[in-house]
C-alpha cells in the first residue's frame, strides 16, 4: 500500500488539484488518522480523496489502506489464471450520477481504456417492443391501458399527502405508480425478477433500483401528469411527425397571435405548434388561445433531476435552467414521437407563415441540424470565443453557430439524450449541437434563410421586404414584430 500512496501522490502532483478546493469545514487542527478497510473502488476512492486533501495543504491527515489480498481492486479487478486466461470476478459496469466521480475516472484511466455503452432495454408486451422503463413510455401502450395507467397516476398524486410509510414492496409500488400501471406491468414484472410476491417483500431495499415517475424527487410537478394534461389532452397520442416550439419567458401577445396563425397554416403540412413558458409562476389559464397551440410549463427541478441544464450557461452567474433545457427534456425524454423539431426564440422575427413553411419544407426532411452557420476550429485553439468551455467535455475539433433558431432531427435529439445520460448535463448550445453532429457524421445544414440571425444588429422593414423568406434576429420589440407582419402582408 506504500506503493499505492506513492502512485496517488505523483498522479495528484502531476495534475493541478486546485480545481477542487477542500471546503472550509475541513480545516483540521489535530492529526486525523484514517484506516480504509479494503482496496476496492470505494476504498481506493476514499484514499484518493484523502491524498487530494493533503496535496491541497492539509498536512494533518494520515491514511492507510488495509487489504487482505495481494493486489488492490477487490471485485473490480481481472484475475489471470495459470493458463493465462483473464477472469472478471465482478461487474465491470459503472453507472455514474456525479460529475466529480466521472471526471476522476477519466483522470486515472485514459479515455481509450473505457468502453461507453448506450443503455438500451426493451420490453416485449402487447405484441410490440416498448423501451424500458415502461413508466416513461406509456404512450406506446394501447389506448385503454394508457387511460388506466393515467387514472392511477392521477389518483396517486391526489392522495400523496395522505399516504403512510409503505410496509411492503407492493405498498410502495401502488403508492408510486398507481393501480393501473402496477397491474399492467409492475406486479408481473417484479414477480418475474424476484420470484416472490411483492406483498412478501419489504420496502427498504429499493434505493435507485426502481425508476419512479419522479414523484419522490419533485413534489411541485409530476412531469408525466403535466405531459398528459398539457400536451396530449385527453389521453391521445400525437400522430404528427413535426413540431415547432417558441421559447419564451412569458409569452407576449404578438407571440401568441403568430403562433395561432402558424398553427392554422401548419395543419396542411403536418406540424404541431407549441409554446414553452419558462416562468412557472405564470398563470396559463389567463391565456385565451385555440387548442391548435399547445402551452407547456416544466419545473426547474424536473430538468435538474434528469440532467437537462446549462444549455445557455457561460458562467456560474447565468441561470442554470432555461426554456432551452426544458425544450430538450420535453422532446427528447418524454414527447419523443416527433421526427423533427424546430426550437425558436421569441425575439426571432418570422415575416409570415409562408416564410416558415418554406424553410420547413425545404430542409427538415434531409437534415439533422439546421443552424445559421457552422464555424469549425480545426486547430483546436481554445483561447478565443467560448471554446475553453469545451475542454475536457468535447474532443476537438469543435464547431459553433449562433443559435436562436435550430432544427433538430430525432437522431440528433437521441444523441443529445445519450450525452446527458452519460455526463449529467447539456453543454453550451452554440457549440454543443454542431460539434456533436459533426463527430457523429450527421448532416448540418446552414440555409441562406437563416443568415440574418446574428448577435446584435438593427433591421428595417425594407431589409425584410428584400428577403421575405428569411428569419431575422434580434427583433426584441414585440409591437414592432406585429406591425411589421401587418405591413409585410400589405406591401408584399
Amino acid at each position: 500500500m506504500k506503493y499505492l500512496k506513492q502512485c496517488f501522490t505523483s498522479k495528484l502532483i502531476s495534475m493541478d488539484v486546485s480545481y477542487r478546493q477542500a471546503p472550509s469545514y475541513l480545516v483540521i487542527f489535530r492529526t486525523m488518522k484514517i484506516i480504509i478497510i479494503g482496496s476496492g473502488p470505494c476504498g481506493l476512492g476514499a484514499a484518493w480523496r484523502a491524498e487530494e486533501v493533503i496535496c491541497q495543504g492539509y498536512q494533518n491527515v494520515e491514511w492507510k489502506v488495509v487489504e487482505q489480498s495481494e493486489n488492490a481492486g477487490s471485485l473490480a479487478k481481472t484475475m489471470v489464471d495459470e493458463q493465462g486466461f483473464l477472469w472478471d470476478i465482478g461487474a465491470h459496469v459503472i453507472y455514474s450520477h456525479y460529475a466529480y466521480f466521472t471526471s476522476l475516472l477519466d483522470l486515472v484511466l485514459p479515455p481509450e481504456e473505457w468502453s461507453v455503452k448506450k443503455r438500451e432495454a426493451w420490453i416485449w408486451m402487447r405484441d410490440t417492443c416498448i423501451p424500458y422503463p415502461l413508466q416513461q413510455n406509456l404512450y406506446r401502450l394501447p389506448s385503454d391501458e394508457i387511460i388506466r395507467c393515467i387514472d392511477g397516476l392521477l389518483e396517486v398524486e391526489r392522495k400523496r399527502l395522505t399516504f403512510n410509510k409503505p410496509k411492503t414492496f407492493r405498498d410502495w409500488l401502488e403508492r408510486s405508480f398507481g393501480k393501473g400501471l402496477c397491474e399492467t406491468f409492475m406486479f408481473p414484472y417484479n414477480f418475474k425478477v424476484w420470484a416472490c410476491p411483492p406483498e412478501n417483500m419489504n420496502a427498504e431495499w429499493m434505493g435507485e433500483r426502481v425508476a419512479t415517475v419522479d414523484a419522490s424527487k419533485n413534489h411541485e410537478h409530476l412531469f408525466i401528469i403535466n405531459f398528459i394534461t398539457t400536451i396530449i389532452p385527453p389521453y391521445k397520442r400525437l400522430s404528427r411527425k413535426f413540431c415547432s416550439l417558441f421559447l419564451t419567458r412569458k409569452p407576449a401577445r404578438e407571440t401568441l397571435e403568430f403562433a395561432q396563425e402558424l398553427a392554422q397554416d401548419a395543419i396542411e403540412y403536418d406540424v404541431d405548434i407549441f409554446i414553452m413558458i419558462d416562468d412557472n409562476n405564470f398563470n396559463v389559464s389567463t391565456i385565451n388561445i385555440s387548442s391548435d397551440v399547445r402551452l407547456i410549463q416544466i419545473s426547474n427541478q424536473e430538468c435538474i433531476y434528469y440532467g437537462y441544464k446549462n444549455t445557455i450557461s457561460l458562467t456560474d452567474n447565468w441561470r442554470e435552467i432555461t426554456s432551452w433545457d426544458k425544450a430538450l427534456l420535453c422532446f427528447n425524454l418524454f414527447n419523443n414521437n416527433y421526427t423533427f423539431v424546430w426550437l425558436i426564440e421569441d425575439d426571432v422575427f418570422i415575416p409570415s407563415v409562408q416564410a416558415f413553411r418554406s424553410l420547413h419544407q425545404l430542409y427538415s426532411n434531409t437534415s439533422d441540424v439546421i443552424v445559421s452557420h457552422n464555424t469549425i476550429t480545426l486547430s483546436g485553439d481554445t483561447s478565443t470565443w467560448h471554446w475553453s468551455l469545451t475542454v475536457g467535455k468535447l474532443v476537438p475539433p469543435c464547431s459553433s453557430s449562433m443559435v436562436n433558431v435550430v432544427g433538430l432531427s430525432r437522431r440528433m435529439l437521441i444523441a443529445i439524450g445519450d450525452y446527458v445520460r452519460w455526463l449529467g448535463e447539456v453543454l453550451f448550445h452554440e457549440f454543443f449541437f454542431n460539434t456533436l453532429a459533426m463527430h457523429l457524421n450527421m448532416t448540418i445544414v446552414t440555409p441562406t434563410e437563416l443568415r440574418t440571425l446574428v448577435y446584435r444588429k438593427s433591421y428595417s422593414l425594407q431589409n425584410i421586404l428584400k428577403r421575405p423568406n428569411n428569419l431575422w434576429h434580434p427583433v426584441k420589440n414585440y409591437t414592432t414584430q406585429r406591425l411589421w407582419r401587418k405591413m409585410f402582408v400589405f406591401l408584399s
